[in-house]
């Protein structure tokens, strides 16, 4: 995916609402790694240099088609700093290759579809208005030359080499990619396989209970340390030192 039209078109859009991701085909099922490894991290990737942000929430939805103990079919959901939804499908499992994004706004809605072989970006002026009534605007369609993505990938690399710019996708951003995969597959499940033996008449995600639960201890916390530095304040230092 060229990510730079992409996000230079963004601004069009207005406030972001939700996006929507598919990276599917059909392929040999891998044993090795499960699709998140093989497919997701390319979506994951591209959401956080589109949004410019990390997601503060994170769930995975999967199953295992091959039999093989990995999974080939997940869906993703991630939730983004001002309410932005992000839905990402991928698969092995599906009988056209798809590689389609959908960025939708309040004033526009944009599609990348890496399939089409010209227009491979397009923009929808499609609307809610006073949050009853559709309105449908134009569409443009915005030719994207086709180019070989690792080509592209090599020019930039050798280019931020020789004027010694940052890259579009540096360490970091492989470190929070990392860390959102990580997330989707081993402390989200793994919180949500213990904690419903820890908690009794409460749902792992509650939210209201555990926001409850951390103001309570918050408070302890603060009167913990207040009630000794109070009594320690009201002290007479020279008759202390005295007793001492």
């Amino acid at each position: 995916m060229n990510q730079k039209e992409l996000k230079e078109l963004m601004p069009e859009l207005g406030d972001l609402l939700y996006v929507h991701a598919q990276r599917m085909g059909f392929s040999d099922p891998r044993e090795d790694v499960s699709v998140i490894w093989d497919l997701a991290v390319h979506e994951v990737s591209a959401l956080l240099y589109l949004l410019g942000t990390k997601p503060s929430r994170v769930k995975a939805y999967g199953h295992d088609f091959s039999a093989n103990g990995v999974k080939d079919f997940v869906s993703l959901k991630m939730l983004f700093p001002g309410h932005v939804a992000a839905h990402v499908d991928i698969t092995w499992w599906y009988p056209q290759k798809v590689r389609r994004m959908v960025i939708a706004g309040k004033k526009a809605m944009a599609i990348w579809d890496d399939q089409e072989a010209e227009y491979k970006l397009q923009l929808h002026k499609k609307w809610v208005e006073d949050g009853a009534r559709a309105r449908l605007g134009r569409v443009s369609l915005i030719s994207v030359p086709s180019c070989e993505p690792l080509r592209k990938e090599l020019q930039h690399f050798i280019e931020c080499c020789e004027k010694r710019k940052p890259p579009l996708t540096d360490g970091r951003n492989g470190l929070a990619v990392t860390g959102v995969v990580l997330g989707l597959v081993v402390v989200a499940p793994l919180a949500l396989r213990l904690l419903p033996k820890l908690l009794f008449g409460i749902h792992p995600l509650d939210v209201v209970s555990f926001l409850i639960v951390s103001l309570l201890m918050l408070g302890v916390a603060i009167l913990a340390n207040w009630l000794p530095a109070r009594r320690t304040a009201l002290l007479d230092p020279v008759r202390t030192l005295r007793n001492e």
